[in-house]
């Protein structure tokens, strides 16, 4: 593993940075200017789609990110939930997990 893999790796928050991960987000949140409310289901489940699909050109359709992530992932839960996405193409990872009903 590169050293740049392993530094990617340690960007994507765990279940015990979850606390971490919401109190950066509630920083960000009392900066001045637009603010856009966005609620995030599970910290670590989302940043687990954006690991898998980061290699993964856009867009695309259900089809071509189901089989993506089957060739690159271990995570069941995480198939699961990309297999009930409605069936259209996808501009960026952020609308795979808002559609997954992640972020909302």
């Amino acid at each position: 593993m590169s050293s740049n893999e392993r530094e990617k790796q340690e960007q994507v928050p765990g279940s015990q940075d979850t606390g971490e991960t919401a109190a950066v987000i509630s920083e960000q949140g009392g900066i001045p200017g637009q603010r856009k409310e966005v609620n995030v289901e599970n910290y670590e489940r989302v940043a687990s789609i954006g690991q898998v699909l980061k290699e993964l050109e856009f867009p695309a359709n259900k089809e071509k990110i189901v089989e993506f992530i089957k060739a690159n992932a271990t995570d069941k839960e995480l198939l699961q939930k990309i297999e009930k996405l409605p069936n259209k193409e996808y501009k960026n990872v952020s609308e795979v997990t808002h559609e997954a009903g992640l972020v909302y």
